[in-house]
């Protein structure tokens, strides 16, 4: 078996997070993350954000079963093939719910 260099598993784990970001999760996770959404934001959605949730949900029911195997296969050997390396250092934001239940970015 051919060994990867560590720079190439860098740039497919790259590949995985654009990947993923593109077909987003399957119709079940899309369907409870905007569940789990809508419980912390403290009023009701408008038209325009319950449309954006439908268009998600027929997003993700349209990628094929045999792309997103694909793409969990290749994180596993990606996964198993040990700590990154090489990775570049940006400022990240961080997501939180704060004590009032509102999300909120640091």
């Amino acid at each position: 078996m051919k060994t990867i260099k560590q720079s190439d598993i860098n740039h497919l784990r790259r590949l995985l997070g654009y990947v993923k970001c593109q077909i987003g999760g399957d119709e079940q996770e899309t369907i409870q993350r905007c569940a789990e959404l809508s419980g912390i934001v403290d009023h009701d959605l408008d038209e325009a954000a319950k449309q954006r949730i439908v268009e998600s949900v027929r997003k993700a029911a349209s990628v094929p079963q045999y792309i997103r195997r694909a793409v969990a296969a290749l994180e596993k050997v990606v996964k198993e093939s040990g700590d990154t390396v090489d990775a570049e250092t940006l400022d990240k934001s961080i997501l939180i719910v704060n004590e009032s239940n509102r999300l909120e970015i640091k």
